[in-house]
């Protein structure tokens, strides 16, 4: 019974309790200069979540609380895979693929240590890949990484901690078609240029044990490294190439719903997925780290990071202090909790759970969680190319 409430909970705790400060009404100094005669700030959620409706609900509504003199302005069709962040965005979650680009462009605007509410919430890993010398340029707010499902009664996928392993497991596939037979078959999405090639970073940096901070890219392809690629081809021959160059513009989340109903034998996906799951498939089904390489030694994955920035172009110092005190109240978890829609479904189910639910409540069920996360974790250094995760980026619309 404790590892089915476990699992129920995991997608609202990566969520919201690895990065979300625990409160958001916190008096700071920001406070004093607030300046009253904006009417205004324009935002934009990531929005690769599921139920991006709720979320902007659910910080509309903190926002007047906090703030009922000043409206937010939802940008509904800003994309960071598509396009710099453009001027008249005040504050905007992106994917931290592309915090080394942002921030020496200049879109982010410098934050003080100080400026960041609760900033000891925050898992370290997260918070100081958004920091430059002393000063930060971004704020946390979601997590995910690449996981494998699979169902709680495979004693081998279950027991499986390499890539061989999970081969060896899952066998080649002996179909053709878009959705695998009932059981058998691997389903991963390959079909968009950014998660080739966030596998591809993976699969080289697991393979050598290391993080890599200048890793060989295309489109040289001398710089490619082919143990890395044969890594990535093995997950293709455990799920036909029809399977993983499957996309949907309607539902981004199919394969997870497929899995949900019985298809395929495993399912690689970021651990969003599981919104696209029915309550009872996800009492059946666990998940862990996916392993991209066969080594048992210095075994080190990626975890991902959507951050929260501010504007860099934003004029007047009031205008600015709306702003962080908007980009701190995104970051909470009371907002997160919320947009999640946890409250009223799944709180009772956290052991320790607060009336706050702050980070420090859940401690014990966040170490259960990472218990498949070597220490080190950090976001990938350096962007790869644009690419919409609309045309195919495994599990962020389908988160």
């Amino acid at each position: 019974m404790q590892g089915s409430r476990f699992f129920s909970t995991s997608l609202t705790v990566v969520f919201c309790l690895l990065f979300s400060s625990s409160g958001c009404a916190v008096k700071t100094d920001t406070d004093l200069s607030l300046d009253t005669d904006v009417a205004f700030l324009t935002v934009a959620l990531y929005p690769y979540v599921p139920r991006l409706e709720q979320f902007q609900t659910a910080l509309r509504e903190a926002w007047e609380a906090e703030v009922p003199g000043v409206a937010l302005k939802f940008n509904k069709e800003w994309d960071c895979y598509d396009e710099d962040p453009p001027a008249d965005l005040d504050v905007f979650v992106f994917d931290a693929l592309f915090f080394d680009h942002f921030q020496t462009a200049g879109y982010l605007s410098e934050i003080k240590p100080d400026e960041i509410l609760n900033r000891d919430d925050f898992l370290s890993y997260a918070l100081d890949g958004c920091r430059v010398g002393e000063h930060y340029f971004a704020i946390p707010q979601l997590g995910c990484g690449s996981a494998l499902f699979y169902r709680r009664t495979d004693t081998d996928l279950a027991a499986a901690t390499t890539l061989d392993e999970v081969v060896e497991a899952v066998g080649e596939c002996t179909y053709k078609t878009e959705v695998p037979p009932k059981g058998e078959g691997l389903m991963v999405d390959l079909s968009g240029g950014t998660t080739s090639a966030c596998l591809y970073l993976d699969a080289l940096e697991q393979n050598y044990g290391r993080y890599t901070p200048r890793p060989p890219l295309a489109p040289e392809s001398s710089k490619v490294d082919a143990w890395a690629i044969e890594n990535v081809r093995q997950l293709i021959r455990m799920a036909s190439p029809a399977q993983a160059a499957y996309y949907s513009e309607e539902n981004p989340y199919q394969r997870a719903t497929w899995f949900s109903e019985g298809a395929g034998r495993a399912m690689i996906g970021y651990t969003e997925s599981m919104s696209a799951m029915s309550a009872e498939a996800r009492e059946q089904i666990a998940f862990k780290l996916m392993p991209l390489a066969s080594r048992k030694d210095k075994q080190v994955s990626l975890f991902y990071s959507d951050v929260i920035g501010i504007n860099a172009g934003i004029e007047g110092p009031g205008k600015r202090a709306l702003a962080l005190k908007l980009a701190n109240l995104m970051a909470s978890t009371p907002y997160m909790i919320e947009s999640i829609g946890l409250r009223n479904s799944r709180c009772a189910s956290i052991p320790d759970a607060g009336a706050s639910l702050g980070f420090q409540s859940n401690e014990r069920l966040l170490s259960a969680l990472w218990r498949d996360v070597p220490h080190g974790h950090r976001r990938l250094p350096r962007p790869v190319p644009y690419r919409s995760r609309r045309q195919g980026l495994a599990g962020k619309t389908q988160r």
